[in-house]
């Protein structure tokens, strides 16, 4: 993993609840990335009293056609996977229901181009 970019920002919220929203995205990254590819993240105050993250993997291979459906409850793109070799398809569920707890959101993007980007927002000190 690379910490790409970082700037100096205070998020007031749950500390557990934080923590496990950036492992279940970081767990994502590099579980669904290319084997050996590179996981970069980036944080950075904005200007409007938030702190961006973003988390980018090399993967891009979510297809636009099940993107609306990825912050479902059990939803897994790999249908393939079991619970006992893959997850439940709770993680961007609980990930988004608590960057939204604490006044933010998650979006991703994905493209065999550019990979796969997750965008969290959280409001800031």
């Amino acid at each position: 993993m690379i910490l790409a970019e970082s700037s100096a920002t205070t998020v007031w919220g749950d500390l557990d609840e934080l923590a496990r929203l950036f492992s279940n995205i970081l767990d994502n990254a590099v579980r669904h990335g290319p084997s050996g590819g590179t996981v970069s993240i980036a944080l950075r105050s904005g200007p409007d009293g938030y702190a961006m993250v973003s988390i980018h993997d090399e993967g891009g291979n979510i297809p636009p056609d099940v993107m609306p459906r990825l912050f479902d409850r059990f939803y897994r793109l790999d249908h393939s996977r079991s619970s006992s070799t893959g997850g439940t398809g709770l993680g961007l569920a609980i990930a988004r229901e608590i960057a939204r707890r604490h006044n933010g959101d998650i979006s991703i993007t994905s493209s065999p181009d550019s990979g796969t980007l997750v965008s969290i927002r959280l409001a800031s000190r």
